[in-house]
């Protein structure tokens, strides 16, 4: 092999175990994670994350409403400045 392909070959050799090692390194480390707590704290960091995300929901259900909301609002107020404009042009023809 030539010196070009064998610097090729070592470089994705060294890339793809780079890649192994980091793997590793993130599973071990959630795994300690994990493994490291007990009963309790485990069901204390679901609740937390369950917790956040309700928050997260109503948050998102309030924008939701709000927007719903002013939109329903600014078609109400269009109707009604529409329905003046046509009961101004009625009174007028009386005039």
């Amino acid at each position: 092999m030539s010196d070009v392909t064998q610097q090729a070959a070592q470089a994705a050799s060294d890339t793809a175990l780079a890649k192994i090692a980091t793997s590793m390194s993130v599973g071990g480390g959630g795994t300690a994670f994990i493994g490291g707590l007990t009963l309790n704290e485990f069901a204390m960091v679901f609740g937390m994350v369950v917790g956040l995300l309700g928050l997260c929901l109503q948050a998102y259900q309030t924008l939701h409403k709000r927007r719903v909301y002013m939109a329903e609002y600014k078609a109400i107020e269009q109707k009604s400045k529409r329905e003046e404009e046509e009961h101004r042009a009625k009174m007028g023809m009386y005039q």
